[in-house]
Formats: C-alpha cells, sequence, structure tokens
C-alpha cells in the first residue's frame, strides 16, 4: 500500500475484476492506480460520457480523450 492511503474494501464482480487486470496487466499498469483514475474522472464529472465509460475494465475514455490522456497516462 502507497504510503499515506487508506485501504479500502469493494464489491466487484469477479469478472469484471479479472477483465480489468489482465488490461492493468498488459499495458504494464497496478490496477489500485486505474482505478485512483477511473474515480478521479468521475470525481471531476467534466466529460460528457457516463461514468460507465471510465470504468477500471473500460478505459476508452483516457484513450480516446486528449486531455485525459495528458494528464492520466
Amino acid at each position: 500500500m502507497s504510503k499515506g492511503t487508506v485501504h479500502r474494501t469493494v464489491r466487484i464482480e469477479d469478472g469484471l475484476w479479472s477483465a480489468a487486470k489482465a488490461k492493468a496487466d498488459q499495458r504494464g499498469e497496478n490496477l489500485s492506480d486505474v482505478i485512483r483514475r477511473a474515480l478521479a474522472l468521475y470525481a471531476e464529472d467534466r466529460h460528457p460520457k457516463p461514468a460507465e465509460a471510465v470504468t477500471a475494465a473500460g478505459l476508452e475514455h483516457i484513450d480516446n480523450c486528449p486531455e485525459c490522456r495528458a494528464r492520466y497516462l
């Protein structure tokens, strides 16, 4: 765990977790970092896409948004 962060418990379906983990591994990313980016986008609520488009399993919004790519990747 990173220093200064709190351990949280969330419920995530096995299929979603597995798909997200596989994609993060393929990209050489840490799944916790991916989830933090998705939550940051959701909290900012500046993007026209619904929150479902920025889940850990579907980072299409970040991939296709120049502003998000510059900020989060």
